[in-house]
């Protein structure tokens, strides 16, 4: 991917492999294209650069008068939180990178000083912590980037390791509520086709109404909102307790019958 900050500038790599800095030439070199490692399940990954050094939140302040810290370059011998950002979207194509262990985001600072075009991760203005995300079909050499209202989605699909593209919701408000449909519990597969809803809340309940009201069940009868033992696929148990506290994703199935 490419991440465009709010004043025009691409994320870029420098080439001393260890300095982020922003710059307006985004589509001419490798510098400004990250790789995507997800970090388990979560909405949390890594972004790594040309130079195979990791996108880093460090502890080093920036000098000059300016707030946040360093975001740099670097190889960790071993890959902790430092290198992990939170993945939060804000509309179709933009997102914000939170550092977990500290609630900064990912900043695109100002050219004026004291912050002469840095990156750093700060909560100093919210406004150049907004990215645009542009994604890069490989191979790299033919960098033709996909910049409409499926750049993002695409992102959170190869998080998510969902297989079809539906229709973007206009706002992500919560978390991302991946399901699959069936009639019965033996149509469940890995291969089914799986939608989403965005659903802020914890309470199983509320999720329930909102999903009825999505594939359009009439009869709460012929209805069940159901989670996949996590040992073995094929079994289904209801969604009874509220859902994990924050706003990883979760995968569901919703059975459209009495079984």
């Amino acid at each position: 991917v490419r991440l465009q900050g709010f004043h025009g500038k691409y994320l870029w790599a420098e080439d001393d492999f260890v300095t982020v800095s922003q710059d307006r030439d985004g589509t001419s070199t490798m510098a400004s294209l990250w790789r995507v490692e997800q970090v388990g399940h979560s909405q949390r990954l890594r972004l790594k650069s040309c130079y195979d050094c990791y996108l880093t939140a460090s502890d080093i302040p920036c000098l000059g008068g300016a707030t946040g810290k360093k975001v740099l370059q670097t190889r960790p011998s071993k890959l902790d939180c430092a290198v992990e950002w939170e993945l939060v979207v804000v509309d179709e194509i933009t997102v914000k990178l939170r550092v977990e262990h500290s609630g900064n985001f990912l900043q695109a600072n100002s050219c004026l000083p004291p912050w002469r075009s840095s990156v750093t991760h700060d909560s100093f203005c919210p406004e150049w912590s907004l990215w645009k995300v542009e994604v890069v079909d490989s191979p790299p050499s033919k960098l033709q980037v996909e910049k409409n209202e499926k750049a993002l989605l695409a992102l959170i699909l190869a998080l998510g390791q969902v297989s079809s593209l539906p229709k973007m919701p206009p706002l992500y408000d919560g978390r991302i509520v991946f399901y699959m449909v069936a009639e019965a519990e033996s149509e469940v597969s890995d291969a089914s086709h799986w939608h989403y809803v965005f659903f802020r809340g914890r309470s199983p309940d509320k999720l329930a109404k909102k999903l009825r009201k999505e594939i359009d069940v009439v009869d709460d009868k012929s209805f069940a909102v159901c989670i996949r033992h996590p040992a073995n696929s094929s079994k289904l148990y209801p969604l009874h307790l509220e859902l994990p506290p924050g706003t990883s994703p979760i995968y569901l199935v919703v059975l459209k019958s009495s079984s």
